[in-house]
């Protein structure tokens, strides 16, 4: 309980004593970016995925497993978004319950996943802006999705198997230019 991590931009900052005093541990202050999220696998604390986007607005995802000591840039080494070839960003990260080795990313353009604990990657949904991703409260493998779609209207997926398939629910007459975030 005395360990508390944060974003400041894309750099992850860590307390040790639940505050009081901070150190970065991945990157630097001074780094302009955009931090979207960083999530701590509740079946191993010492696996940290964080992620956002770049100063010059592409797609970053670092990843920890030794409880924040060490990152690897995961879209530098394994290139995981070398398609995309506009601003984009990693806005969510979710992990299968009991099986930390498969994580889904929210992205500007889909949703991709990884059973590899991030060493590879397959677009698993790329019909809208993924902004959130949460499981269900009655049933862990049933994941719900939300974001942007190209009517901006309001909308949900769902998938009942961790992201082997999806439903989508849209909401044609709900006001136009809406996004959900959380």
């Amino acid at each position: 309980p005395d360990n508390i991590f944060a974003l400041g931009g894309l750099p992850v900052a860590r307390s040790t004593d639940r505050g009081q005093s901070w150190e970065a541990v991945f990157e630097t202050w001074q780094l302009a970016a955009f931090g979207r999220f960083i999530t701590i696998d509740p079946q191993n604390p010492d696996i940290i995925w964080s992620g956002g986007a770049t100063n010059i607005f592409t797609p970053a995802l670092v990843k920890s497993t030794d409880g924040g000591n060490n990152w690897v840039k995961l879209n530098e080494e394994l290139q995981i978004f070398e398609d995309v070839s506009f601003e984009s960003a990693v806005n969510d990260l979710i992990i299968k319950q009991g099986q930390s080795s498969d994580v889904m990313l929210g992205i500007s353009i889909g949703i991709f996943r990884s059973q590899s604990a991030g060493e590879s990657w397959e677009s698993v949904f790329d019909d809208f802006s993924i902004h959130t991703l949460t499981h269900s409260a009655s049933d862990p493998t049933t994941v719900y999705a939300s974001g942007e779609n190209p009517d901006g209207t309001l909308f949900f997926a769902a998938s009942p198997d961790f992201g082997d398939t999806w439903q989508t629910v849209e909401m044609p007459d709900s006001p136009n230019g809406t996004r959900v975030n959380d």
